[in-house]
């Protein structure tokens, strides 16, 4: 998230004394239809309903309502005559970044899928992040948002667990491992295992900051029902990545309580994990044995991406092969 903080309009903006009288207040009550409809694009993006609902995909509503936040943030900026978006750094070397993704597509390996690349994955990347640096001004939108990620990872993380409890799995090409479809089947953020733990990874510590900061019981529980589900999850989908940044989060959450001078909840999540240990799934610790010795990784996939990059070069080559001896054919 881009650090508001540091803006001279933003300044203080997390504050709870605020008064009604600061000029990001008077922001605030103008920028609720944008913010509104970053929540719709943020919980599109998550969940995907027109995987659900094909009649939804023609209507592109992902990018209807990215278009109908941004445009009322422009609209609003004019109208106070104010800067669309901060002026960071971050934002400037953003851009940056889209453009030279524009420019160096002519000679990329592949253009289109360069292109489908930038247009479906990278720009709405962008353009949420960019929203969220802008319009996300106070600590109540700041809730709202976290809160969002967290209701759209119960599904998420429930619908990895289904796919691993009633065996829908991918064939791996290799016995003996089997690894769960994705969300949507392979198609939007989160259609594949890996995409699909990456994400829960991101949610989980919005999730525990939510449970440790929720006022009501109902909300804590919420969260922390949410954060177990999310961490299940990214057991299940075999991902070796999932598993180095889901330790790494639970390593840091419990030095964050021994320095926040709770011994006693470090030592129960500690005990937790290690009492998970012997309910993992089968074949999982085989799979994290890969992550230091790549010759066991039966998947071979490094090895299977460079087959795959040689075998284009070859068939590249002997299309020009071809097609330069055709000439000559037709030259005689």
């Amino acid at each position: 998230m881009l650090p508001l903080a540091q803006s001279p309009d933003a300044a203080a903006w997390w504050r709870p004394d605020q008064t009604e009288a600061d000029p990001v207040a008077i922001r605030t009550r103008d920028g609720r239809f944008a913010f509104g409809a970053l929540v719709a694009f943020t919980g599109i993006l998550l969940l995907s309903p027109q995987i659900w609902f094909p009649i939804l995909g023609p209507l592109r509503i992902a990018l209807v309502a990215a278009g109908l936040a941004i445009g009322a943030h422009l609209f609003q900026s004019m109208e106070r005559q104010g800067p669309a978006a901060p002026s960071f750094r971050e934002n400037g070397i953003a851009l940056a970044l889209v453009c030279w993704s524009a420019i160096t597509i002519p000679v990329s390996f592949w253009p289109g899928g360069s292109l489908q690349v930038l247009t479906d994955h990278y720009l709405k990347a962008v353009a949420f992040f960019w929203l969220i640096g802008t319009v996300v001004t106070t600590t109540s939108r700041l809730r709202v948002l976290a809160w969002t990620f967290v209701v759209c990872a119960v599904p998420l993380a429930a619908t990895g667990v289904h796919h691993y409890v009633t065996g829908m799995f991918w064939s791996t090409g290799v016995p003996g491992l089997q690894r769960i479809h994705g969300y949507d089947g392979g198609s939007g953020l989160v259609g594949n295992p890996n995409d699909l733990a990456l994400m829960l990874n991101l949610i989980i510590p919005i999730a525990v900051a939510l449970m440790l900061s929720a006022c009501s019981a109902t909300s804590r529980w919420l969260a922390a029902t949410a954060a177990l589900l999310s961490a299940g999850a990214v057991i299940l989908t075999f991902s070796r990545a999932g598993f180095l940044t889901l330790a790494t989060t639970a390593v840091l959450f419990a030095f964050w309580l021994l320095r926040h001078r709770a011994p006693g909840k470090a030592t129960v999540l500690l005990l937790v994990g290690l009492c998970a240990i012997p309910y993992l799934p089968a074949g999982y610790t085989d799979r994290l044995s890969t992550i230091t010795d790549i010759e066991a990784d039966r998947t071979d996939r490094r090895q299977d991406a460079g087959g795959t990059i040689r075998r284009a070069r070859r068939g590249s080559r002997a299309i020009r092969f071809s097609a330069s001896a055709s000439d000559r054919m037709s030259s005689r």
